[in-house]
């Protein structure tokens, strides 16, 4: 059912006969707050185990949402399949199914022939934006990374600033983060907002969703150099 294990023919070829084979259906709906989202793009895909860690994804089914947020999915049957909702607005979260962003934590879907899988529904978490520029002695910083953390320090979001030092990220609404930033020119400190060098210190984020975004804007200090000479009898 793929490009990859397809056979190649040499033309002209005649009896090039198929056999097809009954699809089964995925079914569900994609919601938030109980009203039905439309023009939402919806995947399936299989999920293998990655021999160095973590896991490999790819699409086998592709849909998108009706004007009441239904949607069918017809995949190949005897797997099991994990759906994922990817909508076009930033405003939602992307997730898979069941309400999880973690692949390994995907609820996998049985797929049989003539018998629909009903009841993979969704309900979109909303997102916020947290954006702002990051600065050093009065002047935009390019480049630097800028790294949203969850309160457990798991990675949640990142991106680099752009050339006026000016980043943005969305992330999961009403949940608080911590900022980090680690600038690429050594004479800058990294740090958390707002100026903290560690975790404890910083000041916990919660945006909230909607249209308009948490602006932190983030100075960072420079570093001071030390130098010197390690002597032995002597000598260096």
């Amino acid at each position: 059912p793929d490009i990859g294990s397809a056979t190649m023919v040499d033309a002209p070829q005649n009896e090039i006969n198929f056999h097809l084979q009954q699809s089964a259906r995925i079914q569900g709906r994609v919601m938030c707050g109980g009203m039905g989202l439309a023009n939402v793009p919806i995947q399936a895909f299989v999920r293998t185990e990655n021999p160095w860690g973590g896991w490999n994804m790819q699409d086998v089914a592709w849909a998108n949402t009706d004007p009441e947020g239904y949607y069918t999915l017809r995949v190949a049957p005897g797997q099991q399949y994990g759906v994922r909702v990817q909508p076009n607005d930033p405003q939602w979260q992307a997730q898979m199914y069941s309400n999880t962003t973690d692949i390994g934590s995907a609820m996998l879907v049985p797929a049989i022939a003539g018998v629909p899988a009903t009841g993979v529904d969704f309900q979109l978490l909303q997102s916020a934006q947290i954006s702002g520029q990051v600065m050093g002695n009065g002047v935009g910083l390019a480049n630097a990374q800028v790294q949203v953390l969850n309160q457990d320090m798991g990675n949640v979001a990142m991106t680099s600033t752009d050339e006026n030092g000016n980043y943005s990220l969305w992330v999961p609404a009403d949940v608080g983060y911590y900022v980090r930033v680690s600038p690429i020119p050594p004479q800058w400190q990294w740090q958390y907002y707002d100026n903290a060098t560690d975790a404890g210190s910083a000041t916990v984020v919660t945006p909230a969703s909607g249209p308009a975004s948490t602006n932190l804007v983030i100075h960072l200090r420079q570093n001071a150099q030390i130098v010197g000479q390690v002597l032995g009898n002597g000598a260096g």
